[in-house]
């Protein structure tokens, strides 16, 4: 009796929350789960972005956003930034298609404004809490205030 009444409030949690999801697809102009990943853009690699040697700019703001978190000193993964496209980091909900198929999100962090954006693998002194040593940060040059750090996190 016990287990059956757990089991019954797990499948009611279950289904409140593919209900949710389902509405929450729909509501952000998404279709239904199982429908629609083929009519999604293609999600960006970070594997295949163009890259570049990074600019002494990109380096100098890195070097005082790491400096201001006490996790200097950076060094730069072979010493090179990806450049990425404005339009698909705007700031916002972005959804796209994987390479497998399968539909997928992420949250782009460049303002309207920026008139360039690069991502850079950086190694610094671990985080206290987590040990990561390695993010990947993500730049914008600003008009007015040249390149800002707008995000690192550990996975690009």
């Amino acid at each position: 009796m016990k287990v059956r009444g757990i089991r019954t409030r797990w499948r009611a949690i279950a289904v409140t929350l593919a209900a949710g999801v389902a509405l929450s697809l729909a509501t952000v102009g998404l279709p239904a789960l199982g429908t629609g990943a083929e009519t999604l853009p293609a999600c960006p690699n970070y594997s295949t972005l163009p890259v570049k040697p990074i600019a002494p700019a990109v380096k100098a703001a890195l070097v005082k956003y790491y400096a201001a978190r006490h996790l200097a000193p950076i060094t730069v993964d072979r010493n090179r930034e990806s450049i990425l496209n404005l339009v698909l980091e705007r700031v916002g909900v972005h959804y796209c298609r994987n390479l497998g198929g399968g539909r997928a999100g992420y949250v782009g962090v460049v303002p309207k404004q920026a008139t360039a954006a690069v991502m850079v693998h950086v190694r610094h002194r671990a985080y206290a809490v987590t040990g990561s040593a390695y993010t990947f940060a993500t730049l914008a040059k600003i008009p007015g205030k040249g390149w800002k750090v707008l995000s690192d996190d550990t996975g690009p």
